[in-house]
């Protein structure tokens, strides 16, 4: 994570020097990457390793946590975008490359032949952690969507 060094910059250019190659991978739905960060918080649980669905209850979030999240993945969101704008990198985004399983096998094949390997069958271990989806997981999900789109958050 770029926050995780004082001048990432100066150490992606120096990787890149090295014949390093970087792959940026993120959300483009800021909205739904902080409703994941809140969820995984308040339960605890923030990846889940196998095909048992795991139970939830009813959370009620905050405006403020909502409000707060946001921010801080849209800063984020910025910076790394910022950042990344001086040097060579593959970019997936989520939505339209991870989310489904049945847009792997093609964002693979672009991961690979960007790197300049041959493709490999891949697999991945951890799974989303909950298949059921926030409206109804957050028991106040419609008040939330509403706060944020009425304020310009979303």
């Amino acid at each position: 994570m770029f926050y995780q060094y004082s001048r990432p910059e100066k150490l992606i250019g120096k990787l890149i020097k090295n014949e390093w190659k970087f792959i940026r991978i993120y959300r483009e739905n800021s909205l739904e990457q902080s409703l994941s960060h809140l969820v995984a918080e308040q339960t605890k649980r923030w990846h889940r390793f196998d095909s048992q669905e795991i139970q939830t209850p009813k959370l009620i979030l905050s405006r403020e946590e909502l409000k707060d999240r946001l921010k801080i993945v849209k800063k984020n969101k910025q910076t790394e975008t910022k950042l990344f704008e001086n040097f060579a990198h593959l970019k997936v985004v989520y939505e339209d490359e991870l989310k489904n399983e049945s847009d792997w096998a093609e964002t693979t094949r672009r991961i690979f032949e960007y790197l300049g390997v041959s493709p490999a069958q891949v697999s991945a271990s951890i799974q989303k952690t909950y298949s059921r989806p926030y409206s109804e997981i957050i028991e106040n999900y419609d008040e939330l969507l509403k706060y944020a789109h009425d304020h310009n958050l979303a």
